[in-house]
């Protein structure tokens, strides 16, 4: 006749069971260039409160593998930089001294060579004087939040490359046009690596010699 184990027991085994750790959380950058260092973080609890140790892998990019053994419950970064462009995945699980974790969701992150965003139309006045100091402002925005610096062109002459500004901040220039007639003002946009946007769209400023017998000039006089 098969003996049963008391229920006592048979709880104290149940409750020295290894448990998994939990299925990790993943965070990281969506998007980066090649060469650059990035960072990536995993967390999963252990109920048991063992040290956890994570396998992350990669479709095609930085080699996979385990990580160093931390306490549960931390943020465990990991650096890497993706030597190749592409679109690359990345699944995480976590393993204590007994067993593994289910694979996390998937995290995609695209490896290009992302210039800034073309800037905005310049905004200024339509109509100028020769001579006379107008300002033209614009913005622009970057795919990796780079800090950005802005060049207009006025007509078939180049501006010196404004300040780092943090993306969309307004950039401000003040500029005099030397001679008449229609001109395209446009501008573009680079960050501190040397990537370069491509030319706004342009505003037409029309260059006058005067507006007339009562002429306003930048200061405020009135001749």
């Amino acid at each position: 006749m098969k003996r049963l184990l008391p229920v006592a027991l048979v709880a104290a085994f149940a409750a020295c069971e290894n448990v998994a750790p939990s299925v990790p959380i993943v965070s990281g950058p969506q998007r980066t260039r090649p060469g650059d260092t990035v960072e990536f973080r995993a967390i999963s609890v252990d109920r048991d409160g063992d040290s956890v140790s994570y396998f992350f892998n990669w479709s095609g990019g930085p080699a996979s593998g385990w990580t160093r053994w931390t306490v549960e419950g931390a943020e465990l970064p990991v650096f890497v930089a993706f030597p190749d462009s592409g679109d690359f995945s990345l699944v995480v699980k976590a393993r204590d001294a007994g067993r593994e974790s289910e694979w996390s969701d998937t995290s995609l992150v695209g490896v290009w060579s992302y210039p800034p965003s073309v800037p905005r139309r310049p905004v200024g006045p339509e109509t100028v004087v020769v001579y006379d100091t107008v300002t033209y402002s614009t913005s622009a925005s970057h795919p990796l939040g780079r800090m950005v610096a802005v060049q207009f062109a006025w007509g078939e002459s180049l501006g010196v490359w404004s300040g780092f500004e943090v993306p969309d901040a307004p950039v401000v220039v003040r500029h005099s046009f030397t001679a008449g007639g229609p001109v395209a003002v446009s501008c573009r946009a680079k960050d501190k690596s040397e990537y370069v946007s491509g030319w706004s769209e342009p505003e037409t400023v029309f260059v006058v010699d005067s507006f007339g017998p009562v002429r306003r000039r930048s200061g405020g006089s009135v001749r």
